[in-house]
Protein backbone atom coordinates (compact mmCIF):
# COMPACT_ATOMS: atom_id res chain seq x y z
CA UNK A 1 0.00 0.00 0.00
CA UNK A 2 2.81 2.44 0.79
CA UNK A 3 4.47 1.71 -2.55
CA UNK A 4 1.21 2.55 -4.33
CA UNK A 5 1.03 5.87 -2.47
CA UNK A 6 4.62 6.74 -3.34
CA UNK A 7 4.15 5.83 -7.00
CA UNK A 8 0.86 7.74 -7.14
CA UNK A 9 2.44 10.82 -5.57
CA UNK A 10 5.42 10.74 -7.93
CA UNK A 11 3.17 10.22 -10.95
CA UNK A 12 0.82 12.98 -9.77
CA UNK A 13 3.73 15.35 -9.32
CA UNK A 14 4.96 14.50 -12.82
CA UNK A 15 1.54 15.17 -14.33
CA UNK A 16 1.26 18.35 -12.28
CA UNK A 17 4.59 19.62 -13.56
CA UNK A 18 3.74 18.67 -17.15
CA UNK A 19 0.39 20.46 -16.89
CA UNK A 20 1.93 23.63 -15.47
CA UNK A 21 4.64 23.71 -18.14
CA UNK A 22 2.13 23.01 -20.92
CA UNK A 23 -0.25 25.77 -19.84
CA UNK A 24 2.62 28.24 -19.53
CA UNK A 25 3.93 27.21 -22.98
CA UNK A 26 0.47 27.72 -24.49
CA UNK A 27 0.34 31.10 -22.77
CA UNK A 28 3.68 32.07 -24.31
CA UNK A 29 2.44 31.00 -27.72
CA UNK A 30 -0.80 32.97 -27.36
CA UNK A 31 0.47 36.06 -25.55
CA UNK A 32 4.20 36.04 -26.17
CA UNK A 33 6.90 35.73 -23.56
CA UNK A 34 8.01 38.81 -21.65
CA UNK A 35 11.64 39.83 -22.08
CA UNK A 36 11.85 40.23 -18.31
CA UNK A 37 9.48 39.52 -15.40
CA UNK A 38 8.91 43.27 -15.05
CA UNK A 39 7.35 43.32 -18.53
CA UNK A 40 4.75 40.62 -17.80
CA UNK A 41 1.14 41.67 -18.25
CA UNK A 42 -1.83 40.76 -16.08
CA UNK A 43 -2.98 38.29 -18.75
CA UNK A 44 0.42 36.57 -18.63
CA UNK A 45 0.22 36.32 -14.85
CA UNK A 46 -3.29 34.87 -15.10
CA UNK A 47 -2.04 32.16 -17.46
CA UNK A 48 0.62 31.23 -14.91
CA UNK A 49 -2.03 31.10 -12.18
CA UNK A 50 -4.28 28.89 -14.32
CA UNK A 51 -1.30 26.58 -14.87
CA UNK A 52 -0.68 26.29 -11.14
CA UNK A 53 -4.32 25.54 -10.36
CA UNK A 54 -4.78 23.08 -13.22
CA UNK A 55 -1.47 21.46 -12.34
CA UNK A 56 -2.61 20.87 -8.77
CA UNK A 57 -6.01 19.57 -9.92
CA UNK A 58 -4.75 17.28 -12.69
CA UNK A 59 -1.77 15.99 -10.72
CA UNK A 60 -3.84 15.51 -7.59
CA UNK A 61 -6.61 13.72 -9.42
CA UNK A 62 -4.33 11.38 -11.37
CA UNK A 63 -2.04 10.80 -8.39
CA UNK A 64 -4.87 9.99 -6.01
CA UNK A 65 -6.40 7.70 -8.63
CA UNK A 66 -3.15 5.75 -8.90
CA UNK A 67 -2.44 5.71 -5.17
CA UNK A 68 -6.05 5.08 -4.24
CA UNK A 69 -5.54 7.64 -1.51
CA UNK A 70 -7.11 11.09 -1.60
CA UNK A 71 -4.27 12.50 0.53
CA UNK A 72 -2.07 12.44 -2.55
CA UNK A 73 -3.98 15.45 -3.89
CA UNK A 74 -3.00 17.42 -0.77
CA UNK A 75 0.66 16.49 -1.15
CA UNK A 76 0.64 17.66 -4.78
CA UNK A 77 -1.14 20.91 -3.88
CA UNK A 78 1.34 21.67 -1.10
CA UNK A 79 4.23 21.04 -3.48
CA UNK A 80 2.68 23.43 -6.01
CA UNK A 81 2.11 26.05 -3.28
CA UNK A 82 5.73 25.70 -2.15
CA UNK A 83 6.77 26.20 -5.78
CA UNK A 84 4.72 29.40 -5.85
CA UNK A 85 6.49 30.67 -2.74
CA UNK A 86 9.88 29.75 -4.22
CA UNK A 87 8.91 31.57 -7.42
CA UNK A 88 8.00 34.66 -5.40
CA UNK A 89 11.54 34.74 -4.02
CA UNK A 90 12.99 34.41 -7.52
CA UNK A 91 10.75 36.77 -9.49
CA UNK A 92 8.98 40.01 -8.57
CA UNK A 93 5.50 38.46 -8.71
CA UNK A 94 2.53 40.65 -7.70
CA UNK A 95 1.15 39.96 -4.23
CA UNK A 96 -2.23 38.83 -5.61
CA UNK A 97 -0.54 36.19 -7.79
CA UNK A 98 1.37 34.75 -4.85
CA UNK A 99 -1.71 34.77 -2.59
CA UNK A 100 -3.92 33.16 -5.23
CA UNK A 101 -1.11 30.76 -6.18
CA UNK A 102 -1.01 29.43 -2.63
CA UNK A 103 -4.75 29.36 -1.92
CA UNK A 104 -6.21 28.13 -5.22
CA UNK A 105 -4.10 24.95 -5.59
CA UNK A 106 -5.16 24.04 -2.04
CA UNK A 107 -8.78 24.66 -3.04
CA UNK A 108 -8.23 22.42 -6.07
CA UNK A 109 -6.96 19.68 -3.75
CA UNK A 110 -10.03 20.10 -1.56
CA UNK A 111 -12.30 19.72 -4.59
CA UNK A 112 -10.37 16.66 -5.78
CA UNK A 113 -10.61 15.01 -2.35
CA UNK A 114 -14.33 15.81 -2.14
CA UNK A 115 -14.88 14.03 -5.44
CA UNK A 116 -13.07 10.88 -4.25
CA UNK A 117 -13.55 8.70 -1.19
CA UNK A 118 -10.84 9.02 1.47
CA UNK A 119 -9.53 5.58 0.61
CA UNK A 120 -10.56 3.73 -2.50
CA UNK A 121 -10.72 0.02 -1.71
CA UNK A 122 -8.57 -2.24 -3.86
CA UNK A 123 -10.52 -4.54 -6.12
CA UNK A 124 -10.16 -8.26 -5.33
Amino acid sequence: MIARRIIGTLAGFGFSTATILSVEKLGHLALGAPASPAEATTAMYLVVLVGWVLGAAVGGSIGSGISRWAGTAWIIAVLVALGVVASAFSFPDPWWLVAAGVVLPLLAAYLVTRSRPAEIPATP
